[in-house]
């Protein structure tokens, strides 16, 4: 196992599968966010949804969008009970990493635009291309939804339901340990407060070394994709009725 420590781009039968971008954020920053993200009332991660925190200390939110089976596209609630945070820091994190995407890995942007543009404004920043604000986002957004995990260690797994291009990571906290592990590619990344991550974690396989102490908050960005039409509603099955 080789720890990854420093900037470094990763390619396997000519597709990327890791970048990572030292020192992108800067510490002061880096720590301002954090006590942000700090207070925010996380659910108990241990009791999620997702298999991979079964059993996990700490806490979850998940911000932006999803496909909710009966209502079709929707924000998920920690957008809604925290506005501020998710309007504000948590946006504005989203375009830093979008923004080291199209700089470093140009051609997969490109086709990672295409898949988003299936979602048209249920995207992370969309709202900042509309002409009538008096700015605009200097490029198009390409994630639509994020979880924020705190002190959270994950089981090994892939991320197979969203089966949409590379995430995207940043740290906040003061921690030791906690490193994220892809098992085949026998790498673990230190990732540390003001680096970002870009992984191949639909395909492969990855976790973090539950061997951490202090405090750790990460951020996930990665990308759904939402159609617009609502599911058709489940057809109801026929009663039997019987002949007098």
């Amino acid at each position: 196992m080789r720890f990854v420590r420093e900037s470094e781009h990763g390619v396997l039968n000519g597709e990327t599968k890791y970048l990572l971008l030292r020192r992108v954020i800067d510490l002061h920053t880096a720590e301002i966010w954090g006590d942000f993200l700090r207070p925010l009332k996380y659910r108990n991660a241990g009791k999620a949804k997702r298999p991979c925190l079964k059993d996990s200390l700490g806490g979850t939110l998940d911000f932006g969008w999803f496909r909710d089976r009966n209502y079709g596209p929707r924000l998920f609630a920690g957008s809604i009970k925290h506005p501020d945070v998710y309007n504000g820091i948590l946006k504005f994190i989203v375009l830093i990493m979008e923004d080291q995407v199209e700089r470093h890995l140009p051609l997969y942007w490109k086709e990672q635009l295409k898949r988003a543009r299936v979602n048209r404004a249920r995207l992370i920043g969309s709202e900042y291309r509309d002409p009538r604000l008096p700015f605009r986002m200097f490029h198009d957004p390409i994630l639509s939804s994020l979880v924020v995990n705190k002190d959270t260690t994950c089981r090994s797994h892939t991320d197979s339901n969203n089966k949409n291009g590379l995430s995207c990571m940043t740290v906040f906290g003061d921690f030791h340990g906690g490193e994220l592990v892809f098992p085949r590619l026998r790498l673990a990344f230190d990732v540390r407060p003001g680096d970002v991550l870009i992984a191949d974690t639909n395909r492969e396989q990855h976790g973090n070394d539950p061997n951490m102490a202090g405090e750790r908050i990460s951020v996930i960005a990665y990308l759904k994709q939402l159609p617009q039409r609502r599911p058709e509603p489940r057809a109801e099955k026929p009663t039997k009725s019987r002949l007098n």
